[in-house]
């Protein structure tokens, strides 16, 4: 009987044992970069069977058992492996990984390796599995009580937002990274300085680390998280070299309660690809240094009332990754909120809004834009600045403006690549006052913004 059961199977077409000569769609599944004890995104390889004749595979298993967090599912089977695992000639089955790996106990990323084994009489045949695990905190839900400082050891992942209670000061070190899931925030009702440099930014993102796509990383999508949120109370707020990307908003500065007092200075930094708007001021008083504010679905910039003085800034605005709403200019500047037709308005005294040394363009025909009545105070005065405007500002709103002179950015999106720096046949050369650059001595990447005693428009120098 056992040779007569081994005989039809034989004649049903079994490519001879160990000799099946499988391929697979990739000899490495590589995993990005991915935190440890959090459950990966899910990757896959096919396996092709080249022959005439049905393959039988004895055994598809992990090497590590299991025990180094990878698991396979094969052919809808999941676990740690299958037996007898039957691919007809010229069929493909696919398996899928995933992995959740443990505390690495290190600070800098491990790499993690595994084999899936594929067995078929004393032949094998594997693929290997690779992927960079980094340890990080994990703060849920978390509230500061008392005075905090994040170093730059190992990343933080926030879940259900960072709460900065009232009185408390946040302190952000150099090079520190924080990962915000979908939806958290910071939210400040005391104070927060995160202090970065040139070389070590402090960095605000989303803890999507994996692809969308072959060349695409997720990290570059808009809306991976919240924003930062500083709350009325909240006062006395510095972001260094800081960059702040992909959320809704990049800093939301809520109406301040004492005005004379300065809410947020950022200086350096970059906010850029939000769903809405890298900066909002609503009523508050704000300083913002040589900072790159950038790519938005909405007003790139808000200004509602409130003092606002940006010096040596670049505005801009060519997003592509979502649908840019119209007539929504990089900058708008408005006096009050609600319908002055309706006669529902409240109004927001616009105490000052300086714009200095700054380029505002994007690839819209007019990237500012004004919403002012008459009866509320609107200091506006633009110096030194290029602006993309159908028309001219009137005279009394500044002087020294230069209009729709291509400032010749490096790359405005093609293949999703932002580089705003400017080449040496840009419009912003030379025209900035000196009196203001040295309130910002230094650009973007540390260079002197004052040479030869001439100094560039915009975040950096060429």
């Amino acid at each position: 009987m056992i040779f007569l059961v081994w005989g039809c199977q034989a004649e049903k077409g079994y490519f001879p044992s160990g000799e099946a000569g499988l391929r697979f769609s990739t000899d490495t599944v590589r995993f990005d970069t991915v935190f440890s004890t959090i459950g990966s995104t899910t990757a896959w390889l096919s396996v092709y069977n080249p022959q005439n004749q049905t393959v039988l595979i004895d055994t598809v298993y992990l090497r590590s058992q299991g025990g180094s967090g990878y698991r396979i599912s094969v052919d809808a089977m999941g676990g740690y492996g299958c037996r007898n695992l039957e691919i007809p000639s010229g069929d493909s089955v696919f398996v899928f990984v995933e992995l959740t790996a443990a505390v690495q106990h290190s600070k800098k990323p491990v790499d993690l390796l595994d084999e899936i084994v594929f067995q078929q009489g004393t032949a094998f045949q594997k693929v290997v599995l690779k992927a960079s695990v980094q340890d990080a905190e994990i703060w849920k839900g978390k509230v500061l009580d008392a005075n905090t400082t994040m170093t730059a050891d190992i990343p933080y992942i926030i879940y259900d937002s960072l709460v900065v209670n009232k009185d408390i000061l946040l302190e952000i070190n150099a090079g520190s990274v924080i990962h915000f899931h979908d939806g958290a925030m910071l939210k400040v009702h005391g104070t927060v300085q995160a202090e970065g440099t040139t070389d070590l930014p402090v960095v605000f993102r989303g803890d999507r680390l994996d692809r969308a796509f072959t060349d695409f990383y997720y990290d570059s999508y808009p809306g991976q998280w919240f924003g930062v949120y500083l709350a009325p109370e909240s006062t006395g707020n510095v972001f260094t070299h800081s960059d702040i990307h992909g959320a809704y908003y990049g800093i939301i500065a809520d109406s301040s309660y004492d005005i004379s007092e300065c809410k947020l200075r950022l200086y350096n930094s970059k906010v850029s690809n939000m769903i809405y708007s890298s900066l909002y001021n609503l009523a508050s008083r704000v300083e913002v240094h040589g900072s790159i504010l950038s790519n938005s679905g909405s007003y790139t910039v808000v200004l509602i009332g409130g003092a606002t003085e940006l010096i040596h800034c670049t505005i801009a605005n060519y997003q592509t990754l979502v649908s840019r709403e119209e007539s929504s200019p990089a900058l708008a500047i408005v006096n009050y909120t609600g319908d002055v037709e309706g006669k529902k308005v409240t109004p927001y005294p616009l105490l000052q809004a300086d714009i200095t040394n700054t380029v505002i363009y994007g690839s819209q025909k007019s990237e500012v834009g004004f919403g002012l009545i008459e009866q509320t105070d609107h200091n506006i005065r633009f110096h030194h600045a290029l602006l993309r405007l159908e028309g001219k500002l009137d005279e009394s709103l500044g002087d020294s403006i230069y209009y729709n002179e291509d400032p010749k950015f490096l790359s405005t999106g093609a293949n999703y690549v932002y580089d705003f720096h400017t080449d040496t046949l840009s419009a912003v050369a030379c025209r900035a006052d000196t009196v203001f650059s040295t309130l910002c001595p230094l650009d973007m990447d540390g260079r002197k913004r004052i040479s030869s005693g001439k100094a560039d428009l915009g975040a950096y120098s060429r």
